[in-house]
């Protein structure tokens, strides 16, 4: 499929397919603009058509392959408002969902590990029968993780309060909190404190009442941090990507069962 043809560029932002792997969402910009459209090809019959047109080129997929979700621009070109697309239907019958109003903010959109909501002002994920929320609300700049129980979230009344909310661990200045990676068993906060990049494993314990946090220790003072893929789900292990100006890089494994890590990839210097 050669996509650039006829035209003099021809950008690529995202490529999803669908949760039941039917169908392939991607998105192009032909103009150098970055204003994207949304084509979806069926990936049994190889028929593309486009579904949106002039918006983001964020793309994220609804628990099914009925619903696309996406994010248009205002006039200044900043994503502002998050819409929902129901396969089939005219983009004149799309749903607004949520507009940023503040112009010196940008909505975003993601979904959680666990493939069941979809976040959107903070950020925001799934685990076990609460959502966990990366947010900087009063007044705590370097952000604070919290949580709400899932019962809350899916009664419209109560969660329209959000008085449910309460701290995950006590907020910390010296530590940002950037976001979080969830797993079936266990989760991982992503954030830097001493001026290092910095990765914490989190749960409950085995009465599930306490919240508890391990820093995962790195072998040199002085390293880059970076996070690796992590498509499964319901696994007790974490990848993430480790190097220094003596280390070359590599992808570690943490087993989150027996607190050891394991080298799994280190890329060959050349003598």
């Amino acid at each position: 499929m050669l996509l650039a043809e006829g035209h003099a560029y021809c950008g690529v932002r995202s490529v999803e397919v669908s949760p039941d792997h039917k169908l392939l969402a991607y998105s192009v910009d032909v103009m150098a603009y970055q204003t994207y459209d949304i084509y979806i090809k069926d990936l049994n019959t190889n028929t593309i058509n486009r579904a949106v047109e002039g918006y983001d080129g964020t793309i994220v997929w609804g628990r099914d392959a009925e619903t696309l979700f996406y994010v248009t621009q205002d006039a200044a070109h900043r994503s502002h408002k998050v819409w929902s697309h129901l396969m089939g239907a005219p983009q004149s019958d799309n749903t607004s969902l949520f507009t940023e109003d503040d112009e010196m903010l940008f909505a975003d959109l993601l979904k959680t590990s666990s493939g069941r909501f979809l976040g959107v002002q903070y950020t925001v994920e799934h685990w076990q029968n609460e959502l966990l929320i990366s947010t900087n609300r009063d007044g705590d700049v370097n952000f604070k993780l919290m949580s709400v129980p899932l019962h809350i979230v899916l009664d419209k009344q109560k969660a329209a309060q959000n008085s449910q909310w309460t701290p995950v661990f006590s907020y910390d200045p010296t530590v940002k909190v950037e976001s979080v990676i969830c797993f079936e068993s266990f989760f991982v906060l992503n954030g830097r404190q001493d001026s290092l990049t910095q990765r914490w494993i989190c749960g409950r314990d085995s009465n599930n009442s306490t919240w508890h946090r391990t820093r995962l220790n790195m072998p040199e003072t002085i390293y880059s941090l970076g996070t690796a893929k992590n498509v499964e789900y319901a696994t007790t292990k974490f990848r993430y990507t480790y190097s220094s100006l003596t280390t070359p890089l590599q992808t570690v494994e943490y087993d989150f069962i027996s607190n050891k890590t394991a080298i799994l990839k280190e890329t060959p210097v050349p003598h």
